[in-house]
């Protein structure tokens, strides 16, 4: 039976810590009276650059040793990997760092799929974002968080909805790095309700087409 290092306890962890607490703030956002001036956000990476979503879209994290392999689609833009089997669901893969022109690596032990779930009028939609590492999950002051200007660079400024400095976090759990050695940088806020709806309709277009 293979033994489970440091590292990769210290990752579950972590994980299970940032679904736990996506978990807490879906239901916090159908709650009346809860304190409405602070955002929860999941932090990750994509090319490099640090971006965030809303905390109440995360379904799960997981890694190769939970989806192990994607399955191609044909036909499709290159962005789209494929389909996942997890957990006995089939979900749509969408690499989020091609879709938005960031620079794309091979995939390694940090690559992860967070399984995002949107709900908006009568859709809901359940799809995988590639990215290169989730980070952690945090707490913003929504007083910090700037509409997105010109330096948020590459990505498309309508996939933007806000930005802010690192040094605006209030909350943060983590469990790999020393917070205050941490170089200040701007975090992107990626509006992944439009990014998902200008998926499926440049696809609509295409089949029409």
């Amino acid at each position: 039976m293979k033994v489970e290092g440091t590292g990769g306890i210290l990752a579950r962890r972590k994980t299970n810590s940032i679904l736990q607490q996506a978990a807490q703030e879906r239901i916090n956002t159908h709650q009346e009276g809860v304190a409405e001036d602070i955002r929860t956000l999941v932090r990750f990476f994509l090319g490099g650059e640090q971006y965030a979503i809303d905390a109440k879209h995360i379904k799960s994290i997981d890694d190769q040793t939970t989806w192990r392999r994607i399955y191609p689609i044909p036909c499709v833009p290159s962005y789209l990997l494929g389909v996942i089997n997890l957990r006995s669901e089939i979900i749509s893969i969408l690499d989020l760092r091609d879709y938005l022109g960031l620079p794309i690596s091979e995939m390694d032990d940090g690559t992860r799929i967070m399984v995002v779930n949107i709900e908006k009028r009568d859709l809901q939609l359940v799809v995988g974002l590639l990215v290169d590492k989730v980070e952690d999950i945090i707490k913003v002051d929504l007083s910090d968080i700037q509409v997105a200007l010109t330096t948020i660079e590459k990505v498309t400024a309508e996939y933007i909805e806000g930005e802010f400095l690192s040094s605006a976090i209030i909350d943060v759990e983590t469990y790999y790095e020393d917070r205050d050695s941490e170089e200040e940088t701007l975090i992107g806020i990626i509006d992944v309700e439009s990014v998902l709806e200008a998926e499926m309709n440049s696809r609509l277009v295409e089949e029409k087409g």
